[in-house]
């Protein structure tokens, strides 16, 4: 065989097998729980908002094009499609199951008056808006936090307020997304953060002045409140970049996920005692030892769960940890090799059964909004 033949019959077999190993099925990426489902590919700068509504999976994202800044909104058969509401500067989508297949969107977006609002709108199970959307908030909001309760309802709660000092309000959604009246609950606060107990109650965690408060509320109404611990200490430029809240039987846990201006560094720090008790231990940053890898990014499930768990970044991997004889311990690595930022979302069904969502955003790869369940 001549030269260029034999240099022909490489080219050939080379792009031969290029087209073999394009067309070749894909293998799966798979987690200790099972496979990996790409919700999206989105160029986002949160893990998705994530609910199980009826056992599905429903997630939203901004998404940002040609066509602008936009809601987004993952369908069970995974495609996406773009909700017609109204945007400006969006950003703090919450999902939350309703009934009958339905639910609630929240977030935060600048409304007519210049100032930023807390809207919802309630998604049918077709992915169309049926309600919304509606404005809960009657002044400029910094932070909420919601959470649903029972029959499609939902808690919500945020702080309100020009200025240093907010107050914090609390309203109700109905199973057709309609906001109940609000009522200021703290005269001053910020960062919330909401779990709902196993009876349809929710305990509400905030910061003021220093210190932890802790509520608890029922049927859209207040119950009680308590100072429960310190809150943790920001310097100038430090970020909190959440407070998330998580529950037993008998157990609560917060988890402030803060971002230090001077190294860039993320840290979690994490304060736990009996869930009707008060004066828990000052916030300590959480580690599971000298040799362990780096934990940060924490995010608990909003619901009680049989055990306290949370879902972690821990080094270059996304893990369960849990609490055991009042340390946090490994509970195991859930995905290796994973590019996170932000905190990933946590949910836990009726059964206990757990869904993780993140956004994966390795440097210069496509970002990918993804989930995986036991």
């Amino acid at each position: 065989m001549s030269t260029f033949r034999r240099r022909l019959f490489l080219l050939l077999s080379l792009a031969l097998f290029s087209l073999l190993t394009a067309c070749a099925p894909q293998e799966t990426r798979r987690s200790a729980w099972g496979p990996i489902r790409l919700i999206a590919s989105a160029d986002a700068i949160v893990a998705p908002a994530a609910a199980l509504t009826d056992g599905t999976l429903r997630a939203a994202w901004v998404g940002a094009d040609a066509r602008g800044v936009h809601h987004d909104f993952a369908q069970p058969d995974g495609t996406s499609v773009t909700l017609p509401l109204p945007p400006r500067n969006p950003y703090g989508q919450v999902l939350l199951p309703s009934s009958s297949g339905y639910t609630h969107l929240l977030w935060l977006d600048v409304d007519a008056r210049g100032q930023t609002a807390l809207y919802t709108a309630l998604i049918s199970p077709d992915s169309s808006v049926e309600r919304g959307p509606t404005e809960v908030s009657s002044a400029a909001v910094t932070s909420f936090s919601a959470v649903h309760t029972q029959d499609g309802r939902a808690a919500v709660v945020w702080a309100q307020g020009e200025g240093p000092v907010s107050a914090i309000f609390l309203s109700t959604l109905d199973a057709s997304g309609r906001p109940g009246p609000a009522a200021q609950i703290a005269p001053r606060g910020n960062s919330p953060a909401l779990v709902r107990a196993a009876d349809g109650s929710v305990l509400a965690f905030w910061r003021a002045g220093g210190r932890l408060v802790r509520a608890r509320l029922a049927g859209g109404a207040l119950l009680e409140t308590s100072d429960l611990t310190a809150d943790v200490a920001l310097a100038a430029g430090d970020a909190l970049v959440s407070l998330s809240a998580g529950l037993t039987d008998d157990t609560g846990a917060l988890f402030w996920n803060i971002v230090r201006a001077r190294s860039g560094a993320s840290e979690t720090w994490a304060s736990w005692g009996p869930s009707g008790g008060s004066n828990w231990p000052a916030p300590v940053r959480l580690s599971l030892g000298e040799a362990a890898a780096p934990i940060a990014l924490v995010a608990a499930p909003a619901t009680q769960t049989e055990s306290l768990i949370a879902a972690a970044r821990i080094g270059a991997q996304l893990g369960i940890i849990r609490l055991e004889n009042s340390r946090f311990r490994l509970d195991g690595i859930i995905v290796s090799e994973v590019t996170l930022a932000v905190p990933p979302t946590l949910l836990a069904d009726a059964t206990g059964r757990l869904t993780l969502a993140w956004y994966d955003h390795a440097p210069g790869a496509v970002p990918h909004l993804l989930s995986t369940s036991q």
